[in-house]
């Protein structure tokens, strides 16, 4: 279901959603026609929810529009590491992806260039790896527009 370039928005989005659960323990498995995700709340119960196209679509906008507000939400170690394993799945174009939590990382599996690969990623450097881009996004330039983009100069708006 997801492809290479949909990976690193997709694992962040559910990373903010399964931050927001405070789970662990969290396993993600890329059906082709959905995603499985499973993890294990603070009461030590399991949980699993799949999510197909549209739902993945719309948990992709709203973790969007929180970040496009500007609002400032904690930091999440389960978010930064989801988001850069991501990032790192979408620079080797893989396809079929497995996560699963296990300790002090993320244990994966996905299929490359026809080729099954395994690998696991320190959360260390999967939070390292998130803050480098959060301050190269931090230090670019915002684009012209927002609330005040169509004010023309003298305070009146334009006509519609």
């Amino acid at each position: 279901m997801l492809g290479p370039g949909s990976y690193a928005d997709t694992l962040r989005a559910l990373g903010r959603s399964l931050h927001e659960a405070n789970a662990s323990e969290v396993g993600i498995v890329d059906h082709g026609d959905h995603i499985e995700v499973s993890w294990r709340g603070p009461d030590g119960e399991s949980h699993q929810q799949a999510y197909d196209a549209p739902a993945l679509a719309e948990l992709q906008t709203m973790a969007r529009s929180l970040r496009d507000r500007d609002i400032e939400v904690p930091r999440s170690a389960l978010t930064d590491c989801l988001r850069s394993l991501g990032q790192e799945l979408d620079d080797r174009a893989v396809a079929g992806i497995t996560i699963a939590e296990i300790t002090g990382g993320y244990w994966a599996s996905w299929t490359e260039k026809g080729q099954k690969v395994t690998a696991t990623f320190r959360s260390d450097d999967l939070v390292a790896k998130a803050l480098e881009h959060q301050a190269r996004r931090t230090a670019e330039p915002k684009p012209a527009g927002g609330l005040f983009a169509r004010i023309l100069p003298g305070g009146e708006p334009p006509s519609p």
